[in-house]
């Protein structure tokens, strides 16, 4: 144990467990990943000071983080699944869930993919609420509707564009048959 942290040495690698009551607070997901990588290395330090030993290769720690959950605290829709004793479970197209609400410290929408946590909150999540929350009056759904009547719209242009495709291959039949008819003038073979 090194200032709570469970360390296990193994032969190949050296795995560091955050106590579980561990938090770190950011404006951003990336500020709260800085703070703890930061906490980390000290601990590292602690080990190699205790050990005596050098655990950076080509003059660098290298790092794989296990597990990682981002959240956004005191969050609206969090709070709403929170107050009906209801969890919301967001999947990726292979089933694996990357977005739910908690309610560890505060009403909390978290990500929680242990690849992609970091990036689904700082420029997903984040971004989106933040652009509901700065057009209050455009709401998906409401986008949804602007997008249905515009395709309408482009449905209409693309049935002018057949009938106008159709009427420029008559139109080219008709030029075909008068060059005919005008070369036969020119030959001499017919007359106007």
């Amino acid at each position: 144990m090194i200032d709570n942290y469970k360390v296990w040495l193994c032969k190949n690698k050296i795995v560091f467990y955050m106590p579980k009551s561990m938090s770190f607070f950011g404006k951003k997901a990336s500020h709260s990943f800085k703070y703890a990588l930061y906490d980390i290395i000290e601990k590292v330090k602690n080990l190699e000071n205790l050990l005596q030993i050098n655990i950076k290769i080509n003059k660098r720690y290298i790092f794989r983080v296990g597990r990682q959950h981002y959240a956004e605290i005191k969050n609206r829709l969090a709070e709403h699944y929170n107050r009906d004793n209801k969890q919301l479970l967001v999947e990726t197209k292979r089933g694996e869930v990357w977005l739910i609400t908690d309610r560890s410290y505060y009403d909390e929408l978290e990500t929680i993919h242990k690849k992609t946590a970091l990036d689904d909150m700082d420029k997903a999540i984040i971004p989106f609420f933040n652009s509901l929350r700065e057009n209050p009056g455009y709401t998906p759904g409401f986008v949804l509707n602007i997008l249905g009547s515009f395709l309408e719209g482009w449905q209409g242009y693309a049935e002018n564009i057949k009938s106008h495709v159709e009427a420029i291959k008559n139109m080219s039949s008709i030029m075909k048959e008068f060059k005919e008819i005008m070369e036969n003038v020119k030959n001499g073979k017919n007359r106007i």
